[in-house]
């Protein structure tokens, strides 16, 4: 602990580090189960989703894809339409059951040097949540567009009215600069959606009086003071992504499919669209919350 100078002549004292420690753990645990919360929106939205294909004939839908991917120009430039139509679903435990066996089985391996193991676990991260998404879609749980690879990824039978959202992302991707570089922000964005409550967490409150100290200081407080803001506004070049590659989604199930059927996929895409707005507000909403938790616990104290 350690005694701050204020301007108008308070002191206070400091928290020292086991409540700062335990501050900054009860604001993560307030962070993820608020976080839980976007289910509520998220996970009737999708089942709503699911539920719409259900009463739409599939084999419409796959010639209806294939003319979009022809129409949009992407056909002509080198985008993969994936379908899993008709492939097994399989269960999620199985899957991560089944790769965190492999990685263990790997890691007990005696004969590896230690390096080699870091660089197998490294590895096994970074493919691990590629994996679990592409067992998503192949259930017909989620739909996506690859750009490493150029690849629209769906399941038509049980999502197919996502296939238009999905040309609709390839389409960003190939044919403007501007939203190729939007939906490259996608990433950097999530990271720093993440970043910024790490900050807060990890920053001390400020005493009644007390004057930030240098450039860092101004920048860390900053953040923490509108943490929650900072974190929702990351989602903005996300969502509006989604909402572009919906939009032109939109227009070409509308030029190519029955008015009924171009109501379904505008209504697919609307709960789509939500899914991503419910996360950018929670975010923001869990970051606010776990800050508070934080300065609750663990704050300057006046002398």
């Amino acid at each position: 602990m350690s005694t701050i100078q204020t301007s108008n002549g308070t002191q206070y004292e400091t928290p020292g580090f086991w409540p700062s420690a335990g501050a900054f753990l009860a604001g993560s645990a307030t962070q993820s189960c608020v976080m839980q919360g976007q289910g509520i929106i998220a996970n009737p939205a999708m089942k709503k989703m699911k539920k719409l294909n259900e009463t739409l004939d599939t084999v419409q839908l796959q010639k209806h894809i294939k003319e979009a991917m022809d129409k949009s120009g992407m056909a002509q430039k080198g985008v993969k339409l994936v379908d899993y139509t008709g492939t097994p679903a399989v269960k999620m435990h199985d899957v991560i059951q089944q790769e965190v066996k492999a990685l263990t089985d790997s890691l007990s391996d005696s004969t590896k040097s230690f390096g080699t193991k870091m660089k197998e676990w490294a590895k096994f991260v970074k493919e691990f949540k590629e994996k679990l998404m592409m067992t998503m879609v192949k259930n017909g749980d989620n739909a996506g567009f690859v750009p490493k690879s150029n690849s629209v990824h769906i399941n038509i039978e049980k999502l197919g009215t996502s296939g238009f959202h999905e040309i609709g992302h390839a389409m960003n991707y190939n044919s403007s600069k501007f939203w190729r570089t939007m939906q490259k922000m996608r990433v950097p964005m999530m990271k720093v959606a993440a970043f910024l409550p790490l900050v807060a967490l990890f920053k001390r409150k400020k005493a009644e009086g007390e004057e930030p100290r240098g450039r860092f200081d101004i920048v860390t407080t900053f953040i923490k003071e509108n943490v929650g803001k900072l974190t929702s506004l990351a989602f903005v070049p996300i969502i509006l992504e989604e909402l572009k590659a919906s939009a032109r989604g939109n227009k070409l199930a509308k030029e190519l499919c029955s008015p009924e059927l171009h109501k379904q996929v505008v209504k697919s895409n609307r709960y789509g669209a939500l899914t991503y707005v419910a996360m950018g507000i929670f975010a923001g909403v869990a970051a606010f919350a776990a800050n508070k938790v934080r300065d609750a616990i663990a704050k300057p104290e006046e002398v």
